[in-house]
């Protein structure tokens, strides 16, 4: 009587190397840990991003890249390349035109403290947390834009886990 080769084991491999895959060149997967892009992203939720960023990146797409200190931030797109962002009274302007945020909860205002007036260069984008009264971003930064290359995804989709931590 022969024995017979267990090779089940090519299976798991075959199912740990192609999700490694997907996780490494195609998904990014976050967590959200602050409540700087409330009410959008709310914290605990867990983000699915798309690694392959086949259109440009746009105003409104939300996007995590990394800055100097190597963390990870999710942001809104507020300016592309060659737009004049300017904070006035607690409204964004871009191009002299003043930008309508549904996505912006209420009556939150964006502050910068006086006028201030940024210039996008190329190959960079200028991002905004959607809960300005909470969010590090651009406003505050000493280099305030975001250059492509330091972006690794654009958000798809969360899963909502903060509703479990409201229940009990």
């Amino acid at each position: 009587m022969k024995k017979e080769k267990n090779t089940d084991w090519i299976y798991y491999v075959f199912v740990f190397l192609s999700t490694m895959f997907v996780f490494t060149y195609i998904l990014h997967v976050g967590y959200i840990s602050s409540g700087s892009m409330e009410p959008a992203l709310m914290t605990h939720d867990v983000t699915v991003s798309s690694r392959i960023i086949i259109r440009p990146i746009k105003c409104g797409d939300i996007i995590s890249f990394k800055r100097e200190n190597r963390d990870i931030y999710g942001k809104r797109v507020i300016g592309v390349a060659g737009d004049e962002v300017m904070i006035i009274g607690g409204h964004v302007y871009i191009n002299g035109e003043k930008l309508e945020e549904a996505y912006i909860a209420g009556d939150v205002k964006t502050h910068a403290g006086e006028t201030v007036i940024f210039n996008v260069p190329e190959n960079s984008f200028f991002v905004l947390g959607d809960n300005r009264e909470d969010s590090y971003d651009s406003r505050f930064w000493e280099e305030p834009y975001v250059k492509r290359e330091d972006v690794i995804s654009r958000y798809l989709f969360s899963i909502p886990i903060h509703l479990l931590y409201k229940q009990g």
